[in-house]
C-alpha cells in the first residue's frame, strides 16, 4: 500500500427541479454530469499530510492532523490558500473526530478544474464541494480498506459535507455524486436519520435540455441563508410558497418518471413562476435579471426555462420536446451574450455519459 496511489473521480451535478422545496422534504430531480473532481491519494512516508491543488495555484500545503482532529500547519501558507482548502480540512477534521477513523497521513492531489469556467475561471455551480467530499471519503475508505454500505456512505458523506458547510444544505448534491445517473431525491426528515429517498430514474425519450452559463457565480450558502431569514421573518408567506413549490416538485417528478414530457414542461413553467414569486418576497435574487434575459430568449423560441440550483446566476436550464426547437434555442443562445455548456448526463454507469438534446 505504501507505494500505491489511489485515484478517485466523482461527478458533479445539475438540479433539474425542486430547488429550495427540497429543503422542506419535497422531492428533487438531479442529474450527475460529465464534470469531475479527481483526487489522487498516496500514503505519506511520515506523519505530515500534504495537499496540492494545481488549478487553485496551491503547489504544496502541509499540515499535521491530531487524534482530536486539530489541524497544525507545518509550512508557510497564505490566507487565500488556507481559505481555499478550508473545506478539505474541515472534512478531514470531521472524519477524524466523528467517524473515529485513525487516518494515516497521506499526500493528496486535488483537481477541480472541471467545475470552473475555462476562460473566466468562475465557479459554475455544479456541486464541486459535494463531489470533493464524496471523492475524498471514497479514497480514505479505500486507503483504510474499509467498506460502507451505500446508505452508510451517503450518511457519512452528507454529515461531513454539512459539517464543512456550517450545517446547511439538503444533501441533494451529495446524493447525486455518490449515486450517479439521474435520481429523484428527498432529504431525511431528521438530518441524523436514514429515511432519505434516492431513486434512480430515466430520461424521457422526447425531452431535450440545454445548459446555459450566465457568466455569474453565486454562493449557494449565501442564498440559503437569505431563505432562512425570509422563513423566520415571514413564516406564513414562506410556508405558502414552499407548499406550492412542493406540490409542483411532486407533480414534476412523477411526470418525469412516467415519461409524461408535456406535464413535466408545464411544471417547469409553473415552477419558474413560483421562483419569481419567491424572489420578490424573499429578496433573494433567485430568478435574477440575467435569468430573465435568458428566459426571454428560450421562451421566444418555444422552450421552457428555469434557473438550476440556488439561482441568481450560475447555470440555467432550457427544456423542450423536439430537436428542431432545441436547435433553434441553441442558435439563439449562441447569437446572444450567453454561452451553451457542453454538459452530458451521467448514466448509471458512472464511467460513461449520454447526451440529452444538443446541450
Amino acid at each position: 500500500m505504501a507505494d500505491s496511489t489511489i485515484t478517485v473521480k466523482t461527478p458533479g451535478k445539475l438540479i433539474l427541479l425542486g430547488e429550495y422545496a427540497v429543503l422542506e422534504q419535497a422531492p428533487a430531480l438531479v442529474a450527475t454530469v460529465n464534470k469531475f473532481c479527481t483526487i489522487k491519494l498516496r500514503p505519506s512516508q511520515n506523519d505530515v499530510f500534504r495537499i496540492e491543488a494545481p488549478n487553485l495555484d496551491i503547489p504544496d500545503f502541509s499540515f499535521l492532523l491530531s487524534e482530536k482532529g486539530d489541524i497544525s500547519l507545518t509550512n508557510g501558507h497564505t490566507e487565500l490558500q488556507r481559505n481555499q482548502l478550508n473545506f478539505v480540512l474541515s472534512v478531514l477534521k470531521y472524519i477524524r473526530q466523528k467517524l473515529d477513523k485513525n487516518v494515516p497521513a497521506f499526500d493528496i492531489s486535488i483537481d477541480t478544474a472541471d467545475f470552473f469556467h475555462p476562460i473566466s475561471g468562475k465557479k459554475m455551480g455544479l456541486g464541486s464541494s459535494a463531489a470533493l467530499t464524496v471523492a475524498l471519503l471514497s479514497a480514505i475508505e479505500e486507503l483504510l480498506n474499509s467498506t460502507f454500505s451505500s446508505t452508510d456512505f451517503f450518511q457519512k458523506a452528507l454529515h461531513a459535507h454539512r459539517y464543512a458547510q456550517g450545517k446547511i444544505g439538503s444533501g441533494v448534491d451529495i446524493a447525486a455524486s455518490s449515486t450517479g445517473g439521474i435520481i429523484q431525491y428527498r432529504m431525511p426528515e431528521l438530518i441524523e436519520g436514514t429515511n432519505e429517498e434516492i431513486q434512480q430514474v430515466h430520461w424521457p425519450n422526447d425531452l431535450y435540455m440545454l445548459s446555459i452559463w450566465t457568466d455569474k457565480s453565486v454562493s449557494t450558502r449565501t442564498m440559503v441563508r437569505k431563505m432562512r431569514t425570509f422563513r423566520m421573518k415571514e413564516t406564513a408567506m414562506y410556508k405558502g410558497i414552499m407548499n406550492e413549490m412542493a406540490d409542483l416538485s411532486e407533480a414534476g417528478c412523477r411526470a418525469f418518471r412516467l415519461g409524461n414530457t408535456k406535464k413535466f414542461l408545464d411544471v417547469i413553467e409553473a415552477f419558474g413562476n413560483i421562483e419569481r414569486k419567491l424572489t420578490n418576497h424573499s429578496k433573494a435574487d433567485i430568478f435574477s435579471s440575467v435569468h430573465e434575459q435568458i428566459a426571454k430568449i428560450v421562451i421566444n423560441k418555444g422552450g421552457y426555462y428555469k434557473p438550476s440550483g440556488a439561482g441568481g446566476g450560475d447555470i440555467g436550464t432550457a427544456f423542450c420536446r423536439s430537436s428542431e426547437t432545441c436547435k433553434s434555442i441553441s442558435e439563439a443562445i449562441e447569437e446572444s451574450s450567453f454561452e451553451l455548456l457542453n454538459l452530458s448526463v451521467q448514466t448509471e454507469d458512472v464511467n460513461s455519459t449520454e447526451p440529452y438534446g444538443i446541450g
